[in-house]
């Protein structure tokens, strides 16, 4: 396909997508679904919310924190159930690179009255901070990424990097939990964050993702070189053990999830903490 007409299919895409979505925004404009238990009114954007396995362990993971990073907010959904949870006080910083995920995290926040707990970061999160780096975007959708091109689903953009330590840093806040997911890009996550995890010590939930390449196992080991020498240790909460040897751990577990596009869900937790108490209590098997 030439060039020309490769450009002009994405843009052709693009601009009717964006068209239906304000038609339909103008005619639906709202709607009301239950997340973990609990009522939530969102924006037509967020229409395809649904409950996910991970949103009540998350809701529990947040109870009575003061200060949580919702890294990879999309449009906002695991940001209101965490905020609700939060200590009086409490604060919820939600990262998203997409600017048209922060205006519906934004309008979600103001439905439900969570906006003064809830403060929105258009950044792309990542290992270094003031690198110039592909985020190729899809509107409000799950699937936008740093790590893989979607042909004719996304559309690249040059965004400029951002490490946790450096906002924590300049924010002055230091968390006390930490949600990552980002689609295939949370090993550069947590490479910049290695300070907060040397000084403050935050128990961390990372959804691991494979791409072409690059398996489940693979993802986690690397995750585990940046935590190990911090005295952190990788739990898997599927098979409810610690991980010791990445690569080996996901193949034999949990075989049909370390296919291409699988999952898996950890938590990094700082050795000198051990599993929360709670976790005892949580079915973490669909996890």
């Amino acid at each position: 396909m030439a060039v020309a007409e490769k450009i002009d299919k994405r843009w052709r895409f693009s601009y009717w997508r964006d068209a239906l979505r304000f038609v339909k925004r103008a005619l639906l404009s709202r709607c009301t679904t239950t997340l973990a238990g609990h009522q939530f009114e969102l924006a037509y954007e967020a229409r395809h919310v649904r409950e996910f396995a991970d949103y009540l362990f998350l809701t529990r993971c947040a109870r009575d924190r003061r200060c949580v990073l919702d890294v990879g907010a999309n449009v906002g959904a695991t940001s209101l159930l965490m905020a609700r949870e939060l200590a009086a006080g409490g604060q919820l910083f939600a990262f998203e690179p997409s600017e048209a995920s922060c205006l519906i995290i934004r309008e979600n926040a103001l439905l439900n009255r969570l906006d003064e707990p809830i403060e929105i970061v258009n950044a792309l999160v990542a290992d270094s901070s003031n690198r110039i780096e592909t985020f190729f975007w899809n509107f409000v959708s799950t699937r936008s990424n740093a790590v893989m091109s979607r042909e004719n689903e996304s559309i690249p953009l040059v965004k400029p990097t951002l490490t946790l330590d450096s906002f924590c840093s300049s924010a002055q806040v230091t968390p006390d939990f930490i949600k990552i997911d980002v689609e295939g890009a949370e090993g550069r996550v947590v490479a910049g964050m290695t300070q907060l995890l040397a000084e403050a010590r935050p128990l961390v939930y990372v959804e691991l993702h494979a791409w072409p390449g690059a398996p489940v196992g693979d993802n986690a080991a690397n995750i585990m070189r940046c935590v190990l020498p911090h005295h952190y240790g990788m739990y898997h909460l599927r098979s409810r053990q610690f991980v010791r040897e990445a690569e080996t751990h996901f193949s034999k577990v949990d075989p049909p999830k370390n296919s291409i596009h699988s999952q898996a869900r950890v938590l990094l937790i700082p050795n000198e903490s051990g599993p929360p108490p709670w976790l005892g209590d949580m079915d973490t098997s669909n996890l």
